[in-house]
């Protein structure tokens, strides 16, 4: 869960920055896919989605 603290706030980081995409650095980490298929099913949330979704965006 730390650890998708830490890559939220460094894609935060990254929107800021001019020039980096926070996509492309959300890409990298590897949450980009299981971040968009949690949210394309919002009706079949479970625990353990929600807790992804809520230490990301923390």
């Amino acid at each position: 869960m730390f650890k998708n603290i830490l890559k939220g706030i460094i894609i935060g980081i990254a929107k800021i920055v001019p020039g980096v995409s926070g996509s492309m650095i959300a890409i990298s980490f590897g949450v980009y896919k299981p971040t968009l298929e949690t949210i394309s099913n919002l009706k079949k949330l479970t625990f353990n989605k929600i807790k992804f979704l809520i230490s990301l965006f923390l």
